[in-house]
């Protein structure tokens, strides 16, 4: 997979390298908010010298933006999903280190991190992530939106034609202890985006026009009736190619899987229900 890299950029491959790119950051950031203070305080009592200081912000602030490139260049590459119809395997790029970095950011928009090429029948990424009863407190910078913490599918994408979802279990623990299960949606025909829904950590998305977009959908975590009507398939997750298996209800992997069926937060390292846009709607 290193083809997907930029040439001359190698992924982040440790923790102690992740960390050693978020002190880089956390530095500039703390510029950011010193000159920030500065110009403001200079503003009206001296224009000309609050010019230089706004040269200084600006200059800065093309540094974080060439470390927020970085940071999506070097992310790992993970297999999330194969497409039932042509077999072409997705490959997305992932933040596996930490739940505070952007790639969890509820604001991002998923189709940068996905890895080209992909099928036609693409159609959208969703996602649960289980917690695994852990508190997660490293989320500070960042506000975290969940669809559900157990496998789940959208009735009303399955339900648009020849579409169907596919489930994995991600082989490596997200931060050491969380567990990532993508849903992704692949359709023959695909239907258009603007058919879709939010994808995996994320509460907004853009359609084929640029259009953007926010659909809450029903979420069904009774997937016996859809596997039984192959509109639901899953990647075997004790087998290290992680074929595409469509099986029978009996034979699905995660039926037992525990944990919230509902939309959460992660807000300042705690755990609200609800979506980020309607407040803390739950207890952690």
């Amino acid at each position: 997979m290193k083809r997907h890299y930029p040439p001359g950029t190698t992924p982040l491959s440790s923790p102690e390298e992740y960390l050693e790119h978020w002190r880089r950051r956390d530095e500039l950031n703390e510029q950011d908010r010193r000159l920030t203070e500065r110009y403001r305080s200079l503003k009206k009592e001296n224009p000309k010298l609050a010019e230089k200081v706004m040269e200084e912000l600006q200059a800065l602030t093309r540094r974080q933006n060439a470390m927020l490139t970085e940071y999506a260049d070097r992310l790992p590459i993970w297999l999330h999903s194969r497409c039932p119809f042509c077999g072409e395997p997705l490959y997305w790029k992932i933040d596996p280190f930490d739940l505070d970095g952007d790639w969890w950011h509820w604001r991002g928009i998923q189709g940068e991190w996905i890895i080209p090429p992909t099928c036609p029948h693409l159609f959208c990424v969703d996602g649960a992530l289980n917690l695994e009863e852990h508190q997660p407190t490293e989320v500070q910078r960042r506000v975290v939106w969940m669809a559900s913490e157990v496998p789940f599918v959208k009735p009303r994408l399955l339900e648009l034609g020849n579409v169907i979802a596919v489930i994995h279990r991600l082989p490596q623990k997200i931060a050491g202890r969380y567990t990532g299960y993508p849903v992704v949606y692949f359709g023959n025909p695909r239907p258009p985006l603007s058919e879709g829904s939010l994808g995996w950590a994320r509460t907004e998305y853009y359609d084929e026009n640029g259009m953007w977009l926010i659909i809450y959908d029903v979420q069904d975590y009774d997937l016996d009736k859809w596997i039984a009507a192959r509109k639901v398939c899953w990647l075997a997750p004790d087998d290290p190619e992680h074929p595409l298996v469509c099986g029978l209800p009996e034979d699905y992997p995660f039926r037992d899987v525990p944990g919230r069926q509902r939309p959460y937060t992660i807000e300042k390292g705690q755990v609200w229900h609800g979506y980020p846009a309607d407040g803390r709607t739950g207890g952690p």
